[in-house]
């Protein structure tokens, strides 16, 4: 059945909607959770103070941290969209040889996005004369590689992310076709991220989840997807800075090399991929959608899209200016 204007700017204007909320949230979250840290190191906290304990262990410090930014924050914009359609199909099984092909991908291309969005952030750099270093939150993160950070990055965040953009988001926009679906949920994901180097790979990671989770239609794919990358770029930057605390410089020259060889093997076979299964997968995904509808450009154009847009580019104008 084909959908009405009013269909796609209604569906798609909540959706926005439901992404300004989530940010607005995280800094809520962020601001309670500073709240509640300080209560529970005072004397009003009483016989709760035992909770101080898991506040600040390198274990549960950051996951407590991220209930309130990310958890929090992920059940009430489910709740403020919930009430929305979903489209529903049979579950299906992901041969191996795509799973292969879809991660082989994901870290590929996930390189070569990133090094794009750095190579624009040096660009910046030299004209604004602001440090790469703090343009990208990411190298925050790898300065705090503690227990607790190391589970939220490779476990607690992809199944979070996962069940929020590919659940949530990618659910309700797959009425409008699966492509649609797609590219519009892995916006949203590089959107979230804030920043530009996140921003282009999280994007184009996010459109190969987002394909995975159609094509099988269910989610635990796509977050074991998830899980295997994150936690090869945690894995990779805990031995980096292990081997630069040791002053080993041969292993630590060895451990380079190793990983400028996995880079040009996951760029080289993502390249390979994409000629041989990404390509049809992506006309695929084209075919199943049907013929273009006239009022497809409401995905884009409605006023919740915009508002997040605005928010996410004032973000990433922070961290570059």
């Amino acid at each position: 059945m084909e959908l009405d204007k009013r269909t796609y700017l209604t569906s798609f204007t909540m959706l926005g909607l439901a992404m300004c909320l989530y940010s607005g949230l995280q800094v809520l979250g962020a601001y309670v959770y500073a709240l509640v840290t300080n209560w529970i190191y005072g004397p009003e906290a009483g016989g709760l103070r035992w909770l101080s304990g898991l506040f600040s262990s390198s274990w549960t410090g950051m996951p407590i941290r991220y209930v309130f930014v990310l958890g929090i924050p992920s059940i009430l914009v489910y709740l403020f969209v919930c009430w929305m359609p979903v489209k529903k199909e049979p579950e299906a099984k992901l041969p191996p040889e795509n799973f292969l092909a879809a991660l082989v991908m994901a870290m590929g291309f996930g390189y070569i996005f990133n090094f794009a969005g750095a190579f624009i952030n040096f660009g910046v750099s030299l004209a604004t004369g602001k440090s790469v270093l703090e343009m990208n939150p990411v190298t925050e993160m790898l300065d705090m590689m503690q227990p607790g950070m190391m589970l939220y990055v490779c476990m607690i965040g992809p199944v979070m992310e996962e069940v929020m953009f590919r659940g949530v988001f990618l659910r309700r926009a797959r009425r409008f076709g699966d492509q649609t679906a797609v590219i519009y949920s892995a916006v949203l994901f590089g959107l979230m991220h804030g920043n530009l180097t996140q921003f282009f790979y999280a994007t184009v990671i996010g459109m190969i989840l987002g394909y995975v989770a159609v094509s099988t239609n269910r989610l635990r794919c796509s977050i074991l997807l998830h899980i295997l990358v994150n936690s090869y770029s945690a894995y990779l930057t805990a031995w980096s800075l292990f081997y630069e605390q040791s002053g080993g410089l041969f292993f630590t020259g060895l451990f380079s090399l190793g990983a400028l060889a996995a880079v040009a093997f996951f760029i080289a076979g993502a390249v390979w991929f994409f000629c041989t299964r990404g390509i049809h997968w992506w006309r695929n995904l084209k075919a199943a959608e049907g013929g273009k509808s006239p009022f497809r450009r409401y995905v884009w154009a409605n006023p919740g899209f915009f508002l997040f847009a605005v928010i996410s580019g004032l973000e990433m104008a922070l961290y570059l200016l």
